[in-house]
């Protein structure tokens, strides 16, 4: 699956070489697409300033948090006196570290920031990322759309209205990671071991819960929880609830030709199943396996008791 791709000024980029730059500017098409990266490019010395490269942006192979990985050579590329430099103003669009962000929901507030970059979506949106603040910083994703009008020195946007707390915080994923680990800790009623059971990961911003947990309403509260943390994106739960989960194994056991006829009691505890009761003899492994093939079973107990001559469950 194709992850997005995010342009922050200012972060490493490695050459197929192994040299690594820093990204300076961007050029971009009318609908903030990026069409070349403008990369500063150390010189052989220290006290040497280096060069700007002009880069097409097809030639990033890997996106990272804090990096972009090259396909090329640091040999390739156009150089350049300064990003923008060939080309007239207005011709091509392009920003570079300079670059002011304005923000100025007229009847609202009045605020200036710093443009950082694009984060491009791979179905298509694109997403300014802007830095606000002067000791407190933070950085925040605004709709391409939002854009009114740019030139290289800033970028207007008309937000109608609106204020800033509307949009999500832009941060790396293991950022955005470490903040929903935090939240969840302060959830009701989930301890360390309960938390052992979920598993948590961040993919551009979005977080997926999955794993075992003794309650739905503990899973609504882990997901509503996650979706009020500022950097998280979305959200996506798979928790299986314990209640659910039983249901899920004795409805497998009875319909199972194997089982059928056996009497039941599943007992989940954080999705290690527990199956007591009376069924044949030749019926009890079956039920293990049958137990342990159920969508979110962590391992199976067996606690039954064969049922003796005579006892087979009548069926209704």
């Amino acid at each position: 699956m194709e992850s997005r791709r995010i342009f922050l000024l200012g972060q490493a980029v490695t050459f197929a070489d192994g040299a690594v730059g820093q990204l300076v500017g961007l050029e971009m098409e009318p609908d903030w697409i990026p069409t070349h990266l403008l990369v500063q490019v150390p010189g052989p010395w220290p006290w040497q300033g280096g060069r700007v490269l002009r880069l097409s942006a097809q030639a990033a192979t890997e996106f990272r948090d804090e990096e972009i990985v090259l396909g090329i050579p640091s040999t390739k590329g156009e150089a350049i006196p300064h990003p923008g430099a060939p080309h007239a103003e207005g011709q091509v669009n392009w920003l570079d570290t300079g670059s002011r962000l304005h923000i100025a929901p007229r009847a609202v507030e009045r605020q200036s920031g710093t443009f950082m970059g694009l984060l491009v979506e791979p179905d298509g949106p694109v997403r300014l990322i802007g830095e606000l603040g002067l000791l407190t910083k933070k950085r925040i994703l605004v709709p391409g759309e939002s854009a009114a009008y740019q030139n290289h020195e800033f970028v207007w946007l008309d937000l109608k209205g609106q204020t800033l707390d509307i949009f999500p915080t832009y941060e790396p994923d293991d950022y955005v990671e470490r903040e929903a680990w935090a939240a969840l800790r302060g959830v009701s009623g989930l301890g360390e071991t309960e938390l052992r059971a979920v598993r948590l990961e961040v993919k551009d911003g979005k977080a997926a819960l999955s794993g075992n947990v003794a309650a739905s309403r503990i899973a609504e509260a882990m997901e509503n929880t996650l979706s009020r943390v500022s950097c998280v994106l979305a959200v996506e739960s798979r928790l299986v609830a314990d209640p659910d989960l039983e249901i899920s194994v004795a409805s497998a056991l009875a319909q199972n030709p194997s089982t059928q006829g056996g009497r039941f009691i599943v007992h989940s505890r954080l999705g290690r199943v527990t199956l007591e009761g009376q069924v044949k003899p030749e019926a009890a492994q079956a039920a293990v396996e049958v137990a342990q093939e159920v969508a979110g079973v962590v391992s199976v107990e067996s606690r039954l008791q064969p049922l003796g001559p005579g006892e087979a469950r009548p069926t209704a």
